[in-house]
């Protein structure tokens, strides 16, 4: 077959992947019996309370035309998109936004995405404020990402590493620790879908927009029907996305408070870290 015809093919599959098969496999929780679902599931198999999913950014490097210029190049100087994603406990993708500029910041590629606006708005029937398991001051539940983010009333991050405390540091392991599913999400599809280990030979951001928005989907769908043969089938090996860039977000004061909160029953319930 002529090369034209095979990629026509190829974009009529992907755009029917994620027609018929998104609104299936890739809905973002919509009550608040599916985000106590999820946070549930976080502080059973990672023990972290209060948490409605991970949040992470990664960059997937393609060739776009010479006539771009730098639009897409990004700090780690290459061309890309961002891959921004919530994960629930289960490495599944319940949240995507796909598409931004590579050489955005992630605080930019952040403030602009649907998410950001919800969590600072208490949208999407994010479940009420109640108390850390064994305390009686109420905290909302939380989105946990790494600093790169900023500091929000719905979303924590860890402190600096450098001249942290004892209870700072324990707080700083106990997040980190739960917030790797996202990053083992994101492990688990490139190896899976093995087009993210290299650069995609494409010009197209579109395209490269339908490649991603097609592997989250089929990594759901996959995760959903045989979660044991998918993990042993692409955990082969390790494989890895271009991360986020590591400058520390900003903090608010709103956000200060929660953090305190969670950093003491983190220091409470410090058995075994």
């Amino acid at each position: 077959m002529a090369p034209n015809t095979v990629c026509k093919i190829i974009i009529e599959t992907l755009i029917a992947i994620v027609r018929r098969l998104g609104p299936i496999h890739l809905q973002r929780p919509s009550t608040e019996e599916e985000w106590s679902h999820i946070a549930e599931e976080f502080y059973k198999r990672w023990g972290f309370p209060n948490c409605l999913g991970a949040l992470d950014g990664k960059h997937v490097a393609f060739r776009p035309l010479r006539s771009e210029g730098s639009r897409f190049f990004n700090y780690k100087a290459f061309n890309s998109v961002v891959l921004l994603a919530l994960v629930d406990a289960n490495k599944k993708f319940i949240y995507v936004d796909v598409g931004a500029l590579g050489r955005i910041s992630d605080g930019g590629v952040f403030s602009r995405c649907r998410l950001s606006q919800a969590l600072r708005e208490d949208a999407w029937n994010f479940l009420p404020s109640q108390p850390l398991p064994g305390r009686r001051i109420n905290v909302p539940f939380v989105v946990i990402a790494d600093s790169a983010f900023p500091l929000l009333r719905r979303l924590m991050k860890p402190y600096k590493f450098i001249a942290t405390t004892l209870i700072q540091q324990i707080f700083n392991k106990r997040l980190s620790s739960a917030r790797t599913v996202v990053e083992n999400a994101f492990g688990l599809m490139a190896n899976r879908f093995r087009v993210f280990l290299s650069p995609i030979q494409v010009h197209d951001p579109k395209f490269v927009e339908l490649v991603i928005f097609s592997s989250v989907i089929l990594h759901n769908m996959l995760l959903e029907r045989s979660p044991n043969t998918y993990e042993l089938m692409a955990n082969e090996e390790p494989a890895t996305l271009p991360d986020f860039e590591g400058e520390p977000g900003p903090v608010n004061e709103a956000g200060l408070h929660v953090r305190r909160e969670f950093v003491h029953w983190c220091y409470e319930n410090r058995q075994g870290q």
